[in-house]
């Protein structure tokens, strides 16, 4: 995990401090009843036990030590850190799946990243979210596995497996889909709970 600490506390500096939009709840594309896959992964939790804003050196504290950060001089709402404060990083990835009413060789792909911040005055927080969605035919369907296989834009077949039985027993060869990939990195700063 040691060898882990310089990359989480740069993609914090990054998701945290970045110059974006004001930051919002994700919005994340949930299709009902549709969800495939959906983890979510703590990366980083500490608790800020030192300041130095001369030098702007954070120091955090977990289960696993101490660790400073330098905060660089982009660093959005870098006054508004306290002792005391928790940091929380994590990393969530998903996947759904939704049928749609057509059949045919209609295939497309969309990709977006969205990158939001906290407000001036507020703890600094951040996310980047990426969302690829692919609308694509169903090629192969294995009923004891629950498992479809979908062409991609690549032109490769991808196998999905679909956790929700009853939309799956709705699926049929040849059918279209959306199928929406879902990650999102973010760190938030917050004040002790009282």
């Amino acid at each position: 995990m040691q060898f882990l600490r310089p990359l989480i506390f740069s993609i914090a500096s990054l998701l945290l401090f970045i110059q974006a939009p004001a930051f919002a709840q994700s919005s994340k594309p949930l299709v009902e009843d549709a969800v495939v896959v959906a983890e979510k992964y703590s990366l980083m939790e500490g608790v800020v036990t030192k300041i130095d804003s001369h030098k702007r050196v954070v120091t955090l504290k977990n289960d696993q030590g101490e660790t400073d950060f330098i905060a660089t001089k982009g660093i959005k709402n870098f006054a508004q850190i306290k002792v005391g404060d928790h940091l929380n990083i994590s990393f969530e990835i998903g996947v759904a799946v939704e049928l749609l009413n057509s059949k045919g060789n209609i295939r497309s792909e969309k990709q977006t990243t969205t990158v939001t911040t906290a407000n001036p005055g507020e703890k600094p927080a951040g996310s980047v979210v990426n969302t690829t969605t692919v609308i694509t035919d169903v090629m192969e369907i294995d009923k004891a596995k629950r498992n479809i296989s979908i062409k991609g834009m690549d032109g490769e077949i991808h196998t999905v497996h679909v956790k929700n039985k009853k939309l799956f027993n709705k699926i049929e060869l040849h059918d279209q889909i959306k199928v929406i990939y879902f990650d999102e990195m973010k760190a938030v700063v917050s004040a002790p709970k009282k």
